[in-house]
């Protein structure tokens, strides 16, 4: 994550990057828990963490097991109310409503989402859930709901799901 957010950062932040107490602590825990010593078996949900772990660590292949995370759809099939979510964000029947759900809007890539949905038009329109910070200067076809209990109507009102991740372990 500090590799891939000082690619993305401008030139005046990637010198702090990663030097706080913080990041430094979890960067010294990170590497007792990858020591092959003490953890003789590690789950991964993504072939991108697996090959991150292999090239940062002297573990074997065989001792990383891949997991992915899994989902119910029919149960955002299931969900009311999209008709009513639609309306409350006065979109259309031509209207694309696309969903960007998560926390940590910097690594999941909200910027890039919002510069893009300011180049395809106001036909568009953007729900963001999770605990993510503002961005300043936002169009107004972007709508912040903050962290959600239920996020099923949130899919069910969506036409697309947009999540670009800078990286996401």
């Amino acid at each position: 994550w500090l590799d891939k957010r000082r690619e993305y950062s401008p030139w005046w932040k990637k010198f702090f990057i990663g030097r706080g107490a913080f990041h430094k602590e979890m960067l010294r825990l990170e590497k007792d828990a990858f020591d092959p010593k003490k953890t003789r078996r590690i789950i991964v949900n993504s072939e991108m963490v697996k090959r991150d772990i292999l090239s940062r660590t002297h573990f074997r292949p065989e001792s990383i097991h891949l997991v992915r995370n899994g989902i119910d759809v029919s149960r955002f099939k299931k969900c009311k109310g999209r008709e009513a979510l639609r309306s409350q964000l006065e979109a259309s029947e031509n209207d694309c409503v696309l969903l960007f759900i998560g926390s940590g809007g910097e690594r999941k890539g909200l910027s890039f989402v919002i510069d893009a949905l300011r180049m395809i038009g106001s036909n568009y329109k953007l729900i963001v859930a999770g605990k993510v910070e503002r961005v300043k200067r936002c169009p107004p076809n972007v709508y912040f709901f903050g962290p959600v209990i239920e996020p099923g109507v949130l899919y069910a009102a969506a036409d697309l799901m947009v999540f670009p991740p800078i990286y996401e372990p």
